[in-house]
């Protein structure tokens, strides 16, 4: 029991029954928790809990005598592996306060992680029978294993097997952090690595991959994520390894400043994080391998355009949509959200897709995204009029086989500012919708630097199907779009239907630079006669020579004090250069980072001397 004494407005003691010490870290009580530990224990440094829902209940207690410490409290989990058969769940009673957080943390210079997996250990592989390797080619024959799950008592019938949504889901096999690939029956295993599951038998069939060793197997086998966040309030996770659950890893529903800072988030079955409330952020963390979104992000109210005030900084996220083509990296929803700093790469659709009113997504690097689907873009909104005041800028966004920002189906109302485009197919595509600026980028590289459309127009024609603006309008109705704030926030949009709706007006295409490929008045802009008459474009420059960049071959683009482009464009505002993507901080997962380079070759031509 512990009881709280103040004395006057500014002295407070801790009388700890029970413990002959108080630990303290950074001014909070601390409990520690380690698989060494014991629930019987009093939680110091000496003595720590074995689980974390003790740790939950000691605070749950605090919370419930309202003596929550003035620096609030931390959890210290210590170096080990935690097997979770059961996902962590917190609620209202387990929140810190303003100033007051509950801290659960990895043990500084420890790995910690937290995992819905079961070890397949070398020696737990068995040989099996003749009859399970007929038909097989004489190599994978000799070579086949399998692990008896049913005997460990894994339930692999179809209903345990469920993931996110109740589809059928088969559980993920890694090695050293990296998925193995799995087939549709044992028949099918050609090749070291490749692996199926009997769920009849209960048995799980492998190639064991070349130079597998003493190293140990990976299966996840929980179907609900490992953490749970339900209206908490100011909880951070910091430090973590966080994998191997067919659901996702991670989830906060509603609540208010709680945060994931420096977490390791991997193989999972549904998403990596899904993240819905206020003032939640998501902070330095790599998440990878996951089978949906990397990261979902939403929150804010729509109706009365009040911000989230959300935050996705400072992450490494790649290889993500392993079961969902269209799954994006980051996906964005609702009000003012911001997204910064992330680094995006090797994604089946969207880096990042955005949805909703006001977010701010800024200084991110995105390549190779679009993988499975280059129809989308790596950054990407579509077939809403309302998803108005969004601001695309200083972004990096290279060699993508796809659109760099794709604006689909009637999306309207951005602002794409100070953006770098690289050896992207398409730098911009409004497909059909109104009200954007594309101001101040610059495109290298891009065989077309912009494109309109008018496809909603297009669309209505004889024979056409009518869906695209029957969205439209589903998504306008959504929304109080004729009402205070929409009207003073997004004032074209309160005479949409008396405009021609189905039209691309009042995008602005100004003071953008143009350089290599893109470089001819045919390649830079592509619009249709009729939609290039409703355009505003002036003052962009164009040009297959260097325009002056100080150091173009290393990727530093930011132009000299003699460049061209400050005498046919004054007021061109370049974004400070080397700002996009991550940055070194303590609250990052991992540094450096390992990321892929792509290999650079420009089709500038020598730069002319003036």
């Amino acid at each position: 029991m512990m009881t709280y004494l103040r004395f006057g407005m500014a002295a407070a003691v801790w009388m700890v029954c029970g413990c002959s010490h108080l630990d303290l870290h950074e001014g909070r009580l601390v409990y520690f928790v380690s698989p060494q530990g014991d629930d019987a224990n009093s939680g110091g440094r000496g003595a720590p809990f074995r689980t974390l829902e003790q740790a939950r209940e000691r605070i749950r207690r605090l919370n419930h005598q309202g003596v929550l410490p003035a620096d609030g409290v931390t959890v210290m989990l210590r170096e080990g592996r935690y097997e979770v058969s059961r996902g962590v769940v917190l609620d209202s009673r387990d929140s810190g306060q303003a100033g007051r957080p509950v801290v659960y943390r990895a043990f500084p210079g420890e790995t910690v992680t937290l995992t819905g997996g079961l070890l397949i250990a070398v020696e737990d592989l068995a040989t099996p029978e003749a009859a399970a390797v007929s038909g097989l080619p004489a190599p994978a024959a000799a070579a086949l294993r399998y692990v008896d799950l049913a005997a460990r008592g894994v339930d692999t019938s179809p209903d345990a097997l469920a993931g996110p949504g109740g589809s059928l889901a088969d559980p993920e096999l890694s090695l050293g952090g990296a998925p193995l690939p799995s087939v549709g029956s044992v028949a099918a295993i050609a090749a070291p690595g490749q692996w199926v599951l009997d769920r009849a038998a209960g048995r799980l069939y492998l190639w064991p991959p070349r130079g597998l060793g003493h190293e140990a197997l990976q299966l996840s086998v929980l179907a609900e994520p490992l953490l749970v966040m339900d209206g908490t309030e100011f909880i951070t996770w910091q430090g973590f390894t966080m994998e191997c659950t067919r659901n996702t890893a991670a989830v906060i529903q509603g609540g208010r400043g709680n945060r994931v800072v420096a977490c390791t988030i991997r193989h999972t079955g549904g998403d990596g994080l899904q993240v819905d409330g206020a003032a939640h952020a998501v902070v330095g963390c790599d998440i990878a391998h996951t089978g949906g979104h990397g990261l979902r992000l939403s929150g804010g109210d729509r109706r009365s355009l009040t911000a989230s005030e959300n935050l996705a900084d400072n992450n490494h996220i790649h290889h993500a949509g392993r079961r969902q083509a269209q799954a994006a990296g980051i996906l964005v929803e609702g009000v003012g959200s911001q997204i910064r700093h992330n680094l995006l790469h090797d994604l089946p659709a969207a880096g990042i897709q955005f949805a909703g009113n006001d977010h701010r997504i800024e200084f991110n690097e995105l390549l190779y995204t679009c993988l499975a689907m280059p129809s989308s873009g790596a950054l990407y909104s579509r077939q809403d009029w309302t998803s108005q005041g969004n601001v695309l800028r200083g972004n990096t966004i290279h060699h993508v086989a796809a659109a760099g920002i794709g604006l689909d189906d009637g999306d309207s109302g951005e602002t794409i500012e100070g953006n770098t485009l690289l050896a992207v197919e398409r730098g911009v595509v409004i497909g059909g919708g109104r009200d954007h600026a594309v101001v101040n980028n610059l495109f290298i590289d891009c065989p077309t630097a912009v494109v309109v459309d008018d496809r909603c127009h297009g669309r209505l024609g004889p024979g056409a199907s009518p869906e695209p603006l029957l969205g439209l309008r589903a998504a306008l109705e959504a929304v109080p779009w004729r009402e205070a704030p929409w009207t003073a926030r997004y004032p074209h949009l309160a005479g949409l239907l008396e405009d021609d709706p189905e039209l691309p007006l009042h995008n602005r295409i100004t003071r953008n630079l143009c350089v290599g490929a893109s470089a001819s008045p045919e390649a830079w802009l592509q619009a249709a006669p009729e939609v290039m008459a409703r355009l505003e474009v002036q003052d962009n420059l164009i040009t297959a020579a260097d325009p002056g960049f100080v150091a173009p071959r290393r990727l530093c683009f930011r132009l000299r004090k003699d460049a061209a482009v400050w005498a046919a464009i004054p007021e061109f505002a370049q974004m400070p250069s080397g700002q996009s993507g991550l940055y070194r901080a303590p609250e990052r997962a991992a540094w450096p980072v390992e990321r892929p380079l792509p290999r650079v070759r420009l089709s500038l031509e020598p730069r002319r001397c003036r």
